[in-house]
């Protein structure tokens, strides 16, 4: 079997599969946290406002998720 070393084709695939699988781990979370900020943000402000806006910057994936789930319908003056 060849040394992937001396192979710069070979070291090239496996960085770009590691590069892909990062993004693909990486990115949903991202947006999902992008969203929540812009969704909160873009609400009338008040306390609980800010308290959501720590919430998401604390936790970065359960934070948006409850956002999400529960946030926005409290936000407007819905129960969940």
């Amino acid at each position: 079997m060849a040394d992937p070393r001396q192979n710069p084709w070979s070291v090239a695939a496996v960085q770009t599969s590691q590069i892909a699988l990062l993004l693909l781990i990486a990115v949903p979370p991202l947006l999902l946290w992008i969203g929540a900020l812009i969704s909160i943000l873009r609400r009338e402000r008040t306390p609980l406002l800010a308290l959501w806006v720590l919430v998401t910057l604390v936790l970065p994936i359960a934070g948006p998720l409850a956002w999400f789930l529960v946030g926005r319908g409290v936000a407007v003056g819905r129960t969940p």
